[in-house]
């Protein structure tokens, strides 16, 4: 955990939010990766459709997020990429890191890439993901706010 302790990481993490790893992979590797997704990516760009997408998510041509990364339909041919991919993931100062916070050990949902393609822009907001969880009800939505704070039920990890 460069440089920090868990104690550090923990407080880091309940005072701002978020946590930021630098210089936790080399050059090479994350190399590999960005190439790894850009392959996925336009592999996505050229064949998914409404009906072929890991859970029925597709966002058509102005696509700012292929969910799914590690789907094997996005690595046809390129298996290597994809076991790079999820080594990154199981990545063993990964995986320390998040079982600080969780202070469990973490379960992998999904891996996601965001793109934001040339001159198509997203327009989203930013969100929480627990607004997913509520069913509408703002009430419900307060709650798993507070919730999600000790322990947190989710982690975002992004490799800028």
């Amino acid at each position: 955990m460069i440089g920090m302790d868990a104690s550090d990481l923990l407080r880091i993490w309940r005072e701002q939010g978020y946590l930021v790893l630098r210089q936790v992979w080399d050059t090479d590797r994350t190399t590999r990766l960005y190439e790894t997704c850009e392959s996925a990516y336009r592999q996505w760009r050229a064949e998914s459709t409404e009906d072929n997408q890991p859970g029925g998510f597709w966002y058509g041509s102005r696509g700012w997020v292929l969910l799914h990364l590690n789907h094997p339909g996005y690595h046809a041919g390129h298996a290597e990429g994809l076991r790079l991919l999820l080594e990154a993931i199981a990545d063993p100062l990964a995986q320390k890191t998040l079982a600080t916070i969780f202070r469990d050990d973490p379960l992998f949902m999904q891996a996601n890439y965001y793109v934001d393609p040339a001159g198509e822009g997203w327009e989203g907001i930013w969100h929480r993901d627990c607004q997913f969880f509520s069913g509408g009800s703002e009430d419900t939505l307060r709650r798993l706010l507070v919730e999600e704070g000790e322990p947190p039920r989710e982690v975002h990890m992004h490799i800028p």
